[in-house]
């Protein structure tokens, strides 16, 4: 494997476990124990949520395969 490969899988990774944890906090976000006022409307904020947590992700990662793609060579050495 070369270099490149492996920052992009590292990448993976990373923005994977960054959009686990913003769905975390959407799910945590529309449960009931924090609903107050006018949050009551939990489906609406579960979909935002989850429509800013895929875009984090999946931006982020390509972001980062950018600037990879910029930086490492692609070829393999032997």
């Amino acid at each position: 494997m070369n270099i490149r490969r492996g920052l992009q899988r590292i990448s993976a990774i990373f923005w994977s476990l960054v959009a686990a944890f913003c769905l975390f906090l959407t799910v945590g976000t529309a449960s009931e124990y924090f609903k107050a006022g006018n949050l009551g409307k939990a489906a609406e904020v579960v979909l935002i949520g989850v429509a800013i947590t895929l875009a984090l992700g999946y931006g982020g990662h390509k972001a980062v395969c950018w600037v990879v793609a910029g930086f490492a060579d692609d070829s393999t050495r032997r």
